[in-house]
């Protein structure tokens, strides 16, 4: 779910769960790259490009775990 510019992206489940989340924005303006992870206990990373049209991609992310 796209928090616009400055807020990041939300992960939602499948059955209309909110994650809870915490991440990073990389870039400025219109094209930014957000590394979010949920914050509610699931554990989830993930990477999620962005333009002005909104959200072009999104992945769960292996890499950032720790």
């Amino acid at each position: 779910m796209d928090m616009d510019t400055t807020g990041g992206a939300m992960l939602e489940g499948p059955n209309g769960t909110r994650h809870s989340y915490d991440g990073e924005i990389v870039g400025s303006g219109s094209n930014t790259t957000y590394y979010g992870r949920t914050t509610d206990g699931s554990f989830i990373d993930y990477i999620v490009s962005r333009t002005a049209s909104g959200i072009t991609s999104g992945k769960k992310s292996e890499t950032l775990a720790e």
